[in-house]
Parts: structure tokens; C-alpha cells; sequence
């Protein structure tokens, strides 16, 4: 029964990312790419503030690093922005039991604590967590279709460039 578990995963994953990789804005997410790294997410800024310094323009930036990213998802509107991403039926309700009924407990040497409900956030450790992460965050990039946009994880820079 466990590894059917694993199968479905692998499944969901392979299908899932197939289609995120369509929809999700590729230039904003760098983590997204193979080969990316925070450096790379550096220099785009830099790239982007020295462009803007060049044309004799000022550059506002705002810097974002989300502390407990992945613990903070409120599943309901992940899973509808899953659907407007196009995963919708069978795959749509996998993904609602995926991140329902979930459960955690801590321990301490061995002391157990009770076990508490989940409601929030994403599976920590699954090949899923980033990709559900950048689908909960890719419609920050709708604030304003001007600035620039670089997320490496869950930090998220906005650049904004104009004359003074």
C-alpha cells in the first residue's frame, strides 16, 4: 500500500509539473530552471538595477524573504489557483487529499507529542513543496506589469525603474 502511495506521487508530480511548466512565469521564478542558484538570482538584480542606473533612471526595490514560507499556505486557495492553472477533475481532487487530513506530531528524544491537525502549508521534503510554493506566489508578479520581478525560493525581489 505504501509504495502505490509513492507510484501515485511520482505520477501526480511528473504530470502536474508537466503542466505548472506552461503556466508558471518561467522569467520571474528562477529556481524554477535547472542550473540556477541564489547567485544567479543575484545578478539579475544587479543586472536590472545597473540597466535602470544607465538609462539615468532611480530604482525602488523591495525585498521579500518569507520566514516559514512553506508552513503558512492556506490549502483552499493553493488549490484554486492549482485550477486556474488548468489542473482540474481527478488530478484537482488527488491534490485536495494530498494536502487534507494531514497530521504532525514532535518528539523529543523519546518523548511523543499529541498528534495536532495540519491546515496550513505544504509537505516539507516532497519534490512538490517548491512547485506548489511558486504557484501560490506567481500572481505577486500581477502587482504592476512594469517592475521587475526576480524569486529565487521564497525571496522575492520587486524592482521598480523610472526617471526621477
Amino acid at each position: 500500500m505504501k509504495m502505490r502511495g509513492i507510484i501515485m506521487h511520482s505520477l501526480c508530480t511528473r504530470s502536474f509539473m508537466g503542466r505548472v511548466a506552461r503556466n508558471v512565469r518561467y522569467e520571474a521564478h528562477i529556481s524554477i530552471r535547472r542550473g540556477t542558484s541564489t547567485e544567479l538570482a543575484l545578478l539579475k538584480v544587479k543586472e536590472s538595477i545597473l540597466k535602470s542606473f544607465e538609462e539615468k533612471h532611480v530604482t525602488l526595490g523591495t525585498f521579500i524573504d518569507f520566514s516559514k514560507a512553506f508552513d503558512c499556505i492556506h490549502h483552499n486557495i493553493l488549490l484554486q489557483k492549482m485550477f486556474q492553472f488548468g489542473v482540474r477533475g481527478t488530478a484537482h481532487e488527488l491534490f485536495r487529499t494530498y494536502l487534507s487530513n494531514r497530521k504532525q506530531r514532535v518528539q523529543i528524544k523519546q518523548e511523543k507529542s499529541d498528534l495536532c491537525n495540519v491546515s496550513l502549508g505544504v509537505p516539507q521534503g516532497s519534490i512538490l513543496g517548491p512547485t506548489l510554493f511558486n504557484i501560490y506566489l506567481d500572481d505577486i508578479t500581477n502587482i504592476r506589469n512594469t517592475a521587475s520581478y526576480i524569486m529565487y525560493a521564497d525571496d522575492v525581489s520587486i524592482l521598480l525603474s523610472g526617471s526621477n
